[in-house]
């Protein structure tokens, strides 16, 4: 699988620690503008900004909805292991829709997840229940900022739009949104399979057909 090292990390880059901020956080792959663009508006123009889940990790601010899930409810947005399935919310984001089967990726949870301008998700690790199968979480920034950030490895590193980012979530990691405008993430969490391994196999992506990528 191809990475590059985050552009906007601020710590050391050289040796060890840029091995360590690269196994935590990489940019795979750059995403046709315009089908970023159809994303936001569907996002943007969701009926609802979600629920707040997992309080004891927040500042306040952070909202999810889901997208694919086991239930079909955009407002139940406990993760676990299985086959999901389009929520409602879905089925009215076409162009989501679209990209997310045009990936070929074996899905376990996809959802979109805001933090408000002055919000923080504390220093945490994700899939503390879910070690028996190898999966990774990726992050397509819809709408972001400078202030917005995720810091691990030692590093403060923005995911910036137009860009398919790869988290390693079981590491420690926590994200802050200083000043705002809201920072707004589709983030899918995918089984780690031989078409993700495969994935992506040049540069920029684009949808209309699966895994459709191009340099």
């Amino acid at each position: 699988m191809v990475t590059t090292l985050p552009t906007a990390a601020t710590a050391a880059q050289t040796g060890p620690r840029r091995a360590e901020v690269l196994n935590q956080v990489a940019r795979l792959a750059d995403l046709e503008e315009s089908a970023v663009e159809r994303m936001r508006a569907e996002a943007l123009g969701a009926p609802t900004r979600g629920v707040v889940a997992y309080g004891e990790y927040q500042s306040g601010g952070w909202w999810t909805t889901s997208l694919l899930n086991h239930s079909g409810d955009p407002h139940d947005v406990v993760i676990g292991d299985g086959r999901p399935r389009p929520t409602s919310l879905l089925e009215e984001m076409p162009a989501t829709a679209r990209f997310l089967d045009s990936l070929g990726l074996d899905f376990m949870y996809v959802r979109l997840a805001r933090l408000e301008p002055h919000s923080y998700l504390w220093e945490h690790r994700d899939y503390a229940d879910l070690w028996e199968t190898d999966r990774h979480r990726l992050h397509i920034p819809l709408v972001t900022n400078p202030s917005a950030v995720l810091v691990t490895a030692g590093a403060r590193v923005h995911m910036a739009a137009g860009a398919l980012w790869r988290l390693t979530p079981s590491q420690a990691h926590g994200v802050c949104n200083t000043t705002g405008p809201d920072r707004l993430h589709l983030i899918a969490d995918v089984y780690a399979d031989d078409a993700y391994q495969a994935w992506p196999p040049a540069r920029t992506c684009t949808t209309g057909t699966r895994r459709t990528c191009r340099r």
